[in-house]
């Protein structure tokens, strides 16, 4: 989920990523340190990190003393059953907006709200399902940019946002651009 092979080591190396650091702090409700650049991975995020305030037990059933230092209860082990399988949705942003006469620039801070999500459904005839993978294409001339500012075209990243990806039940969201958000 990411780039579907636009990326190449030059426009990685252009934008000066880091690795990303994961370090577990052995606290109670067990705080997770993550310092990533927004794109340097594109692998969903493990299962450890978060637990259940009731009953003190995090995914699977585990224990807080059972996830410290591990990463045993990480969702990287679907993919030696098969990895994720789903029906991806891919929702392209860029000819609906050019239809609509939208200009914009995508590495400036453009917003792609969720009304327009729906819009851009309807308009392709897709009907979005609950466990469907969302995919929000956008234009591919951010790639030739990517040295040129840190702000770039995403999905607008507020309350209504995350109401919307809820409501829908989507088993993942992905993205081709420099981060899913705006």
């Amino acid at each position: 989920m990411g780039g579907v092979g636009r990326y190449t080591k030059s426009t990685i190396l252009g934008f000066m990523r880091k690795e990303p650091e994961h370090k577990f702090l052995d606290l109670k409700h067990l705080q997770v340190s993550l310092r990533m650049m927004t794109r340097s991975i594109s692998t969903p995020r493990a299962a450890v990190n978060g637990m259940d305030s009731e009953t003190e037990l995090y995914y699977n059933g585990l224990k807080h003393e059972d996830v410290i230092g591990s990463m045993d209860n990480g969702i990287h082990h679907w993919s030696k059953r098969g990895g994720i399988v789903g029906r991806g949705v891919l929702l392209d942003y860029a000819p609906w907006a050019e239809k609509k006469g939208i200009q914009y620039n995508s590495m400036s801070r453009h917003q792609i709200f969720v009304k327009d999500l729906d819009k851009i459904a309807k308009d392709q005839g897709v009907e979005l399902r609950p466990g469907d993978i969302l995919i929000a294409a956008t234009p591919e001339d951010h790639y030739k940019h990517v040295t040129q500012g840190l702000e770039h075209i995403g999905v607008d990243g507020n309350a209504d946002t995350v109401d919307w990806l809820w409501n829908h039940h989507f088993s993942a969201i992905a993205g081709d651009a420099i981060a899913w958000e705006s």
